[in-house]
């Protein structure tokens, strides 16, 4: 009996010691420490506040912002830190920014046409094609081949450049429509031009255009984006945006049915709508159906997005560019 006790004794001095171990035992600097949680959602920027409303990721992997008033501003790293890069331009309300397969960016912009930069925006030359800066291009695009289309508030023209933007073809969309917002050119080659009077196709690289039958066909179609998948989406002014599964022959309304969009981006899985006071949404089924991604985002105005190394969105909004993790 006295041997039990001293044995009972005995572990429980061993637990004692071994609690007050525990206890007392000092952090290991070399421990995994977790990290405090990240607040979900947008996140701001060190972008001045200024009006964006266009955004591009370039090829060479750089961000480039077009403002109302001020120009372009380029960031070279990933978008933590941006630098005015306006030199050769005099023209500083810029609509729209692209390039072609060599990294040569176009920028369209408002009273001069078009700018050009074969150094990814260090310097800027203009190609106005009609030599006056007296027409608005609101938006360029350039296909698989080079070429280069612009539309403009003149005529319901769209310019086509087969050189480099050396000289240019006016070609009529419509003559009944006088604004060109929008152009997106899908895998095929074919054009899709967001007009001041719905949609127009071209399948023989913008020679001549077709108006599919629509439910918007006399809405201002601001913004237009086009995917390998055959889906097209057009954003209008004041009707939502809607959609075609069959590469713009036919036309659906979505879930998002009202007020004004002014940017659709596409990442291959999911299409993001940037809209006038109400932020961003997103779709994971075409834009079928779109549920608001808003999350700490202080500008519910947002005119442009881009999509940069596949993991971090931007919005160009009122006040500025915010960023969120995708």
């Amino acid at each position: 009996m006295k041997a039990k006790r001293r044995a009972i004794s005995f572990l429980t001095g061993i637990i004692v010691v071994n609690l007050f171990f525990v206890s007392c035992k000092k952090e290991d600097s070399s421990d995994p420490v977790t990290p405090p949680p990240q607040p979900a959602g947008w996140s701001v920027t060190t972008f001045p506040a200024l009006k964006v409303i266009s955004l591009y990721t370039s090829k060479a992997g750089y961000l480039f912002a077009g403002t109302d008033s001020n120009g372009i501003y380029r960031s070279v790293d990933g978008g933590t830190t941006w630098s005015s890069v306006n030199n050769g331009i005099v023209q500083f309300h810029v609509n729209s920014i692209t390039e072609n397969s060599s990294g040569v960016l176009y920028a369209g912009t408002s009273g001069a046409a078009i700018y050009r930069s074969t150094n990814q925006g260090a310097l800027w030359e203009e190609i106005d094609p009609f030599g006056s800066g007296n027409a608005d291009t609101y938006c360029v695009a350039v296909n698989s081949n080079g070429d280069i289309f612009a539309g403009l508030n003149l005529m319901g023209w769209v310019l086509r450049s087969t050189n480099g933007g050396t000289s240019w073809t006016s070609l009529t969309v419509s003559s009944s429509v006088y604004y060109i917002y929008s152009i997106a050119i899908d895998t095929s080659g074919k054009l899709f031009a967001g007009t001041a009077s719905g949609i127009y196709v071209s399948t023989n690289n913008g020679t001549s255009w077709s108006k599919p039958t629509t439910t918007f066909s006399t809405t201002d179609v601001l913004t237009v984006g086009a995917a390998a998948n055959g889906y097209v989406w057009a954003g209008t002014f004041d009707k939502g945006i809607y959609y075609s599964n069959d590469h713009g022959v036919t036309w659906n309304s979505s879930s998002l049915s009202t007020g004004r969009v002014n940017a659709v981006c596409y990442d291959g899985t999911t299409l993001f709508i940037g809209t006038t006071a109400n932020g961003v949404y997103s779709s994971k089924n075409n834009g079928i159906t779109a549920s608001s991604m808003n999350d700490n985002l202080p500008n519910l105005n947002v005119y442009a997005l881009t999509i940069h190394g596949g993991t971090t969105m931007f919005a160009g909004t009122q006040n500025g560019i915010f960023k969120i993790t995708l």
